[in-house]
C-alpha cells in the first residue's frame, strides 16, 4: 500500500514541470481513508493556457490507480486542446474513458500517462509561445 498524499505529489511534480508555470492554485487534497484520496488543482502556464486536473485515487496496492479521473487542458482564451476523462456523458452508457480532441471529436482512450500529458503541454505552450511577437 502506498501513502497517498506522497502519490499526490508525485502528480503535482510532473504536471507543474511541464511548461514554465505562470501560476498554480494551491492543490486540495482530501483523503477519503487510509489508501484512497481525491485531489484537485489547477496551473496557469506561460502562454495563458490552464489544466484543470480532478483525480480519485486508490492507493491500496504498489502502484496508485485512479478511480476517477479529469485533466482538462483550454488555451489563454478558454478554448479546449485535450480532454482526457473517465465520465459518463450519455445516460445508460456507463462510465468509460476518453478524450475530448480540440477538433470536437470525442475518441477512446485511457487513462493518459502524465509523462504524456506533460509532453503534450509542453509541445503546445512552446508552439504558443515561439508564435507571439
Amino acid at each position: 500500500m502506498r501513502d497517498p498524499l506522497p502519490s499526490s505529489a508525485d502528480v503535482l511534480r510532473i504536471l507543474a514541470g511541464a511548461a514554465p508555470l505562470r501560476a498554480q492554485d494551491p492543490p486540495v487534497i482530501t483523503l477519503r481513508d487510509d489508501w484512497r484520496c481525491a485531489g484537485r488543482c489547477a496551473f496557469t502556464y506561460a502562454d495563458g493556457s490552464t489544466l484543470a486536473v480532478r483525480l480519485y485515487v486508490d492507493c491500496a496496492g504498489n502502484r496508485p490507480r485512479w478511480l476517477k479521473y479529469s485533466f482538462v487542458h483550454r488555451d489563454a482564451t478558454g478554448v479546449l486542446r485535450i480532454r482526457w476523462d473517465d465520465a459518463a456523458h450519455e445516460p445508460g452508457r456507463g462510465r468509460f474513458p476518453h478524450v475530448h480532441l480540440a477538433d470536437g471529436r470525442v475518441v477512446p482512450g485511457g487513462p493518459p500517462r502524465l509523462r504524456d500529458v506533460a509532453a503534450l503541454i509542453r509541445d503546445a505552450v512552446a508552439r504558443t509561445l515561439a508564435d507571439q511577437p
